[in-house]
């Protein structure tokens, strides 16, 4: 479009309509040429999906002209096109050009024009046009940003303070936008207008783009409005935007809104204006607001001295033909390698063509005679976005089938495909005798009641049955659809295992449709593009919308469209076997592989698997249709063994005559008022007059008639013959319960008191207690997949015959017991006290959250008993969640840390006097293993986060207490415990011992009723011969909210539910056998309950995993393990999160009732005798309950986990291989390894071959620095420079709450899976729990000279930083360190310690000799962070290099305090605390931190030699900076050191800082993100950059943030440094050379 534009500016919310979208906006100004010489200057923002050009007028300051256009992943050609035009419309002016965006370097630097970053070009156009503004929300195309602004002092200019961007998703972005309006059927620039129109909000998630069609799509199904849905998207945005950016920032109005998704959609804007309660007068919405960024950068030309070395007049006809140069020859970095083209020869393709021929088309009724008649079997498959069904004959062929989009009305569109159907056989003359009917997919049910079908089933279910009939010695199946993935394992044709994509759709089909549509290529047009291609683009696996910058950047260097393609077809095996299978021994999968789907009639998909596992495999020959196969196949066998039990039963189907007359009306919002929830349900009618429901959460919900619906309705159409007459059973008293207890309910709404006294009695509906997520108003999932005990459903529930409604039972009748349930009534219960002191009129208030879900009768007794109220916070519910989400620190933390705040916020509002929240860093075992004594870093470190991110007292003026506690000993705990109390609540210490006796008894008593209960639930089970499931999680996975209800998915279909502490004997359980060492006590009430499980035939197992927790990831590991090899069995493993997407997992849940039916129901049959006989180890026959016996014996069932031992053999032969951390810290290892008379080498620096290792064998939820030691130690076996019969692998260990802890688990599980069995694995560790390495222990000697090294090794690095970005030789510095840390190690290996102190002071002297000229010194930044990826240059893809080339001066942390550390706080914790640890163990720790004193003592002395040496400070004084913040006794990752760097670094002027941590680092949510706010507060002017690091991180997008702190560094600079911070001018070393920040 054409648009005037000026200068007016809005600083309100106007009632304005949509703006373009599609592809261009255009405003004007001159549009006839300008005056010769005129000088104008032009903003060109090259975006994620954009491009966008801004002319602007220096002299009157007026807009000119811009331009707003997609760029469809064509940047470069794009700007060409953007400033040809601009150069048409301005023939006679001198134009001057900046160019901003995440595509732009490369485009400026060909231009010759000036670069600027986005959020600088952003804030300046804030500054100049809107000084008023607060925060500005963009939102582009992938990315979404929030500036926040503040006045500096002196002079009040508006400043950036800080800046948060995407990082690890694009949901909540124009892309996800996009998505929703394709699903919903309009085009993007329509969106705004469907939206506009709603009016109610349905929960829908926003994190992903593809993954929230699980939410849309059954409610589009349900007849939900598009408008409804539309405005419902809105609202995700809204609040991914806001939980995943602002991390604890609060944003304060007024508030712009900007970019180009937030332009052509004012109704997301009044959206965030909602949610984020918004004044008219505290929105900003600019003019033209989708090119604002472009408008700054015009704007950045003009400001002095911003682009003094870039000002001059950009020659377009030269700059244009530069970048056409730029378009033909790419910049190629060199940084990945070539990828292998998909055949290597015509006569390679020409095989695979003829093993996988195309698909042959059902034949129809012209392969039959008029006249004959046809017997089929129907099957129909109601999937996500298409329906299908399929009609096979009594042979099991394919008669005919159908596939269509369901356009939101899938019966509709069946009932239209099957009068088709009757139609082309009728007018054949052939007749179609349909004998029986089955439904399966998203729609099951639902079909399943409108045809009155025989049988229904879950769909796994249904494609594994397929996959038997095609290859009936199948072992695996992977079926990849257009937004699932399942895999499956068969055995015999028994579907054994299930795994489907939960958290995640990339790599599905719409994945490859989506960039096909960008690239202009049809999706029939996939494969042939990708078998053109012979250099494939290298894409890795990245979310769906991310892989965008993955694509830019291949195409920066020059991939074409066929290349592009090439690669994102093996991206989707790579996400099928890093996200959702993790398989990394591909013999798991075994023999005979089939796959399907429609994603696999991709031939280039299909080739690319093949390749991935290095072998053929079987394509179902119908892969679109084989769910519609399979539960045809099931409704024939189902009605024939109805027909052989004597039965003349003819199908329920209504038939295909029929379908002319039958129609149905969908009823929406109708309100259930059998319990508290009041769910908003959505009923579809039949012109036969039954009913279906869904969205209701609960089975009570389920249960409907006309009366009701007429009552609730008004207006509702009843057809003829339908029953309307009231229930016969007190309808109105059920209802009025339910409005009883919604009016009652104080976690429904928000507003009433909370509970007092710790009493917290079940809510109304007890026996259904745990509720399920989804707000009023959301989809429930299809019913359950199974009765489960081998029982047959009723009412046209899952897994069997679909009986009439009339016939249904109430489901609660055939409920079984749920723990979970159980246990929030005694866990919240008011236990016996009796005050040891008066009532002290202080309300204590505990939140529902995190640690208190294992201990709330302990703290609720104590502090009744010293005379306080209790306060306990409401259950958790959405709107408590979205009300703390602003306020979270860290958007990558688990759901379970997220609901803090919103409970806190809960407790003000009740009125609580002090809000009570220990950090309380360990706890005594409770278990058999000494060590398991720690605590989950987030457990123990969320009060930290909440004190210095969002405290109370500050906010609300409510008392926050944290007390920090070490209680290694029930007697730390009594005293410290004791102390508190009598500090804080005036009662005496006998007193304070009388209460914690009394919270004890309550504690003992909750723990001693819950496992009787346990004991009482498995004698029933096995008495009945049925089966109980153990969830196993941490205790906070009892939060309904948290774990969506999944547990009553089990009692609801008759299967008992235990919790982890409810199972007898699991804290009795031998588990010296795991591979695991243990540390925590819920890791261990998890992993006994896995053996216990296994070991008893009436136990299965389920675990629930929070999304991100790395801990729980290598533990699901190890339940695998544990599970097959005790007891043969699979357990089902669950991931959750705060997304309402709860599909995937109900079908995961039924699919393994399915399947554990099936198996149970072999076994019992003898079919499975071989297994029968095994799986009850260890004598664990009846009567003898299974987990008292492995308790009473002691008995391990478990084999050695390391049976290849490192031996005294091995330590004189073999080569052990030292992986890095910093590399220089390697090779000191190594030769003090060496020293000690073992042969050990440092192996290279790991980069993106040792990354794609470590991601492959790996479980990619783990941790990053353990996929890249692991892969470097891997790449080396493979590179063929080692033999794998002569050597081992060390890796580091420290027994604690970090992931290092596992790293030798994690190693040697890889090198199994890799091939690699026979290698041995050791740890540095002296004390070798698993006996892995009897023939080696790290000596005391070595020990001493590794400690005696670090400080030297940090001392020539410091050196290194200071030198190398003003050397006068390039690589002089470089040189110079090699040299210096060869003479280090030289000495070492030839003479220890006395030999290191002589190779030191050799390499002060050649660092000396390097000549630098330091008399400009550049802006400082410190690089802090989880250690591995401070060190590892290939693990933060050398950031320092990265930095120093733009300009600024590296501080690094120092390896020597991260070795320190854990002897140092373990000392203070002595010291200070007096824990209860063994004198040897209290002096070991107080020697070692000495030593390190002395250590620092002789490396400062000959260090001194070199002039710009400067000591570090020493940890006892680093800490204490940071004892307000986060204490120097507490320990998690790298802890205290985090924050102590950045305030010693910042008190000597650096201001700008960036925190690495690798994705889901438990520690760094606390100790690094988590405290980012309180170190803001101290230094307003300072910069701070959390960077999440995986193996699929992409550094273009790393590099956008990285360039916005560069920019304010140099703008900016370093403040005066405080005392001790001398700079001198300028020299060579041998002269003196400066003294800088202190490194």
């Amino acid at each position: 479009m054409e648009q005037a534009t000026g200068a007016a500016q809005a600083d309100h919310m106007p009632a304005c309509g949509a703006g373009s979208g599609a592809t261009c906006g255009v405003g004007s100004g001159t549009t006839g040429g300008a005056p010769l010489d005129e000088v104008l200057h032009v903003g060109l923002d090259i975006g994620s999906t954009t491009t966008k050009v801004f002319v602007l007028d220096p002299t009157a300051n007026e807009t000119r002209y811009w331009r707003y256009q997609r760029h469809n992943a064509r940047q470069t050609l794009s700007a060409i096109e953007a400033l040809r035009e601009a150069g048409k419309r301005f023939p006679g002016a001198r134009l001057r050009v900046a160019v901003t965006g995440s595509g732009a370097r490369d485009i400026a630097r060909a231009l010759g024009a000036a670069y600027i970053q986005e959020v600088v070009a952003n804030s300046i156009a804030v500054r100049e046009l809107y000084p008023q503004v607060r925060c500005a929300i963009e939102l582009g195309g992938q990315d979404a940003k929030m500036i926040f602004f503040h006045k500096a002092e002196p002079d009040g200019a508006l400043t950036v303070s800080d800046m948060r961007m995407n990082g690890s998703c694009a949901g909540g972005t124009g892309a996800f936008i996009d998505e929703m309006a394709k699903l919903l059927g309009v085009p993007t620039e329509g969106f705004e207008e469907l939206a506009a129109r709603g009016t109610t909000v349905y929960e829908i998630s926003g994190r992903c783009g593809v993954y929230a069609k699980t939410d849309i799509q059954p409610l589009l199904n349900q007849g939900v409005p598009r408008e409804d849905l539309a405005l419902s998207a809105f609202h995700a945005v809204a609040r991914q935007t806001v939980g995943g950016l602002a991390q604890g920032i609060d944003i304060e109005a007024p508030v712009i809104f900007e970019g180009g998704t937030l332009a052509y959609n004012p109704t997301l804007a009044r959206v965030f204006a909602e949610q984020l309660d918004l004044g008219e007068n505290d929105c900003v919405i600019p003019q033209d607001p989708q090119v604002i960024v472009a408008h700054g950068a015009a704007l950045a030309l003009g400001a002095p001295d911003m682009f003094a070395d870039a000002q001059a007049d950009v020659d377009l006809d030269v700059g244009i033909s530069a970048l056409e140069h730029l378009m033909e020859h790419p910049i190629d970095d060199g940084e990945l390698a070539p990828v292998a083209p998909f055949f290597t020869s015509e006569e390679d393709r020409a095989e695979f063509e003829r093993r996988h021929p195309a698909e042959v088309p059902a034949p129809g009724p012209a392969a039959y005679q008029p006249g004959e008649t046809v017997h089929v079997a129907l099957g129909i498959d109601s999937g996500s976005t298409t329906t299908k069904f399929a009609l096979i004959d009594e042979d099991a062929e394919l008669v005919d089938s159908f596939y269509a989009n369901n356009e939101g009305q899938p019966l509709d569109v069946v009932r239209q495909g099957l009068i088709d159907l009757r139609r082309r056989w009728s007018d054949a003359g052939v007749n179609l005798a349909i004998d029986a009917v089955g439904t399966t997919g998203y729609g099951e049910v639902l079909f399943a009641r409108a045809l009155h079908a025989d049988y229904h089933t879950v769909e796994t279910v249904a494609h594994a049955r397929a996959a038997a009939m095609c290859v009936p010695d199948a072992t695996f199946v992977l079926d990849i659809g257009g937004q699932d993935m399942k895999a499956i394992w068969l055995s015999g044709g028994v579907l054994t295992d299930i795994v489907v994509n939960e958290a995640c759709s990339a790599g599905c089909g719409s994945f490859l449709e989506g960039f096909a549509a960008n690239l202009h290529i049809p999706v029939e047009g996939i494969a042939r593009a990708a078998f053109r291609s012979n250099d494939p683009a290298s894409l890795g696996s990245r979310c769906t919308v991310f892989m965008n910058s993955s694509v830019v950047s291949e195409q920066r260097r020059g991939k074409g469209p066929n290349d592009i393609m090439a690669g994102l077809c093996r991206s989707i095996i790579e996400n099928v076997f890093t996200k959702v299978i993790r398989v990394a021994n591909l013999d798991a999968l075994g023999e005979r592989i089939v796959v399907q789907g429609g994603t696999f009639r991709n031939d280039a998909v299909l080739r690319a698997f093949e390749q991935y596992l290095g072998r053929p495999v079987t394509r179902a020959p119908h892969p679109g249709l084989m769910g519609a196969i399979g539960v045809a196949l099931l409704a024939r066998e189902h009605v024939g063994e109805q027909r052989a039990g004597g039965k003349n039963v003819a199908s329920s189907f209504i038939g295909l005559n029929a379908l002319d007359d039958f129609s149905h009306d969908q009823y929406t919002g109708v309100t259930c008022r059998r319990c508290g929830n009041h769910c908003s349900r959505t009923v579809v009618a039949f012109n036969d007059g039954s009913l279906y429901v869904t969205g209701n959460r609960c089975p009570r919900g389920e249960e409907i008639d006309w009366a009701e619906l007429i009552r609730e309705v008004p207006g509702t159409l009843v057809p003829e013959g339908a029953r309307v007459a009231e229930r016969a059973e007190g309808d109105a008293n059920v209802r009025a319960e339910g409005d009883a207890a919604a009016n009652g309910e104080a976690h429904t709404d928000g507003d009433a008191d909370a509970r007092t006294d710790g009493e917290v009695p079940a809510p109304a509906g007890a026996q259904t207690e745990a509720q399920v997520a989804a707000p009023a108003g959301s989809p429930a999932a299809a019913p359950s997949a199974s009765m489960g005990n081998g029982t047959a459903l009723v009412g046209g529930e899952q897994g069997g015959p679909t009986a009439a409604p009339a016939a249904a039972a109430s489901p609660a009748h055939r409920r079984a017991p749920n723990l979970f349930d159980e246990r929030v009534r005694l866990l919240f219960k008011q236990w016996p006290c009796d005050p040891v002191a008066p009532k002290n009129g202080i309300a204590v208030g505990l939140p529902r959250v995190l640690e208190f879900w294992d201990t709330m009768p302990f703290w609720t007794t104590l502090f009744r008993a010293i005379g306080c109220t209790v306060r306990i916070s409401r259950p958790s519910n959405r709107r408590m969640f979205e009300r703390g989400l602003p306020h979270v620190t860290s958007d990558t933390i688990c759901f379970p840390a997220k609901l803090v705040h919103g409970h806190v916020r809960d407790l003000v509002d009740a009125g609580a006097d002090r809000i009570f929240m220990p950090i309380i860093t360990t706890v005594p075992t409770e278990n058999t293993a000494s060590t398991s004594e720690w605590m989950c870093a987030v457990v123990k470190g969320y009060p930290y986060v909440m004190r210095n991110s969002d405290n109370p007292e500050e906010r609300f003026g409510i008392p926050f207490d944290t007390p920090l506690f070490h209680w290694y000993s029930e007697r730390d705990r009594n005293r410290q415990l004791a102390r508190y109390l009598t500090e804080t609540f005036g009662i005496d210490a006998s007193q304070a011992r009388k209460a914690i006796l009394m919270a004890d008894v309550a504690q003992h008593g909750f723990a001693d009723e819950l496992e009787r209960r346990g004991r009482e639930v498995i004698e029933e089970v096995r008495r009945t011969g049925r089966y109980a499931v153990i969830v196993a999680s941490r205790p906070y996975h009892n939060d309904p909210l948290v774990n969506h209800g999944v547990t009553k998915l089990f009692s609801d279909q008759g299967i008992a539910v235990l919790t982890p502490d409810a199972v007898p004997g699991v804290r009795k359980v031998n588990l010296e056998n795991s591979r695991l060492d243990i540390v925590n006590n819920f890791h261990a009430r998890m992993l006994s309950c896995a053996v216990i499980a296994a070991s008893a035939p009436e136990l299965e197992y389920v675990q629930l995993v929070s999304f991100g927790c790395g801990h729980d990831a290598y533990l699901s590991d190890e339940i695998v393990r544990i599970m097959r090899e005790v007891g043969d069995k699979a357990p089902l493993i669950l991931k959750i999160d705060e997304s309402d997407a709860t599909g995937p997992l109900r079908i995961r849940v039924r699919s393994f009732i399915e399947t554990t039916d099936r198996r149970r129901a072999g076994e019992a049959r003898g079919a499975s005798q071989d297994h029968a006989e095994r799986a009850p180890k260890g004598g664990l026959a009846a009567p003898s309950p299974a987990a008292e016996h492995a308790a009473e014996t002691g008995e391990n069932l478990l084999k050695d986990p390391y049976e290849v031992k490192f031996t005294k053999r091995d330590a004189r032969e073999k080569v052990l291989l030292v992986p890095n951390t910093s590399h220089a810290f390697s090779r000191l290892m190594a030769a003090a390894i060496s020293r000690q008379g073992v042969h050990a080498e440092a192996l290279e620096v790991g980069r993106e071959e040792a990354i794609e290792l470590g991601k492959r064998y790996v479980h990619n939820d783990i941790c990053f620095p353990a996929q890249i030691t692991i892969g470097e130690a891997l790449y080396a076996l493979k590179s063929g420079k080692y033999d794998d019969k002569d050597v081992a692998m060390i890796t580091g260990k420290y027994i604690g709450d970090c992931r290092l802890t596992h790293y030798m688990p994690l190693l040697r599980k890889a090198l199994d899976d890799a091939g690699y069995p026979n290698v041995p694995v050791l740890t540095n560790d002296d004390v070798d729990a698993h006996n892995a390495y009897p023939g080696f222990r790290l000596g005391m000697a070595a020990s001493i000279q590794i400690a005696w090294g670090l400080p030297m090794i940090d001392a020539l690095e410091a050196l290194l930083r200071r030198m190398r970005p003003y050397e006068l030789e390039p690589g002089s510095a470089d040189r110079a360190f090699e040299a210096g840390v060869d003479e280090l190690m030289s000495g070492l290996e030839k003479r220890g310690i006395a030999g290191l102190e002589r190779g030191f002071a050799r390499a002060i002297d050649i660092m000396k000799g390097v000549r630098y000229d330091r008399s400009h010194p550049r802006p400082t930044v410190l690089i802090v962070g989880e250690y591995l990826l401070n060190f590892h240059p290939g693990a933060n893809h050398e950031i320092e290099r990265y930095l120093e080339e733009n300009g600024l001066e590296i501080i690094e942390a120092r390896m020597t305090d991260v070795i320190r550390k854990s002897y140092f706080y373990k000392h203070a914790q002595s010291r200070e605390y007096h824990v209860d640890l063994p004198f040897g163990e209290r002096s070991w720790y107080a020697i070692a931190d000495h030593f390190f004193e002395l250590a620092h003592d002789r490396c400062d002395r000959i260090a001194r030699a070199h002039p710009l040496y400067e000591p570090p400070t020493r940890m006892p004084e680093l800490v204490k900076q940071s004892d307000e913040v986060l204490h120097h006794t507490f320990d998690a990752g790298e802890g205290v050191l985090i924050p102590a760097e950045i305030l010693e670094q910042a008190k000597h002027g650096c201001r700008a800082f960036v925190i690495l941590q690798p994705f889901g680092c438990l520690p760094n949510h606390v100790v690094g993100r988590g405290l980012v706010r309180a170190l803001k507060n101290r230094y307003p002017d300072a910069q701070f950059l959390p960077l999440d690091y995986d193996p699929d991180v992409s550094f273009a997008n790393v590099e956008n943030r990285l360039q916005m702190l560069i920019m304010g560094a140099k703008e900016r600079g370093n403040a005066e440094p405080g005392e001790g911070a001398a700079e001198q001018a300028r020299g060579a070393s041998e002269e003196g050379s400066p003294h800088g920040t202190t490194a």
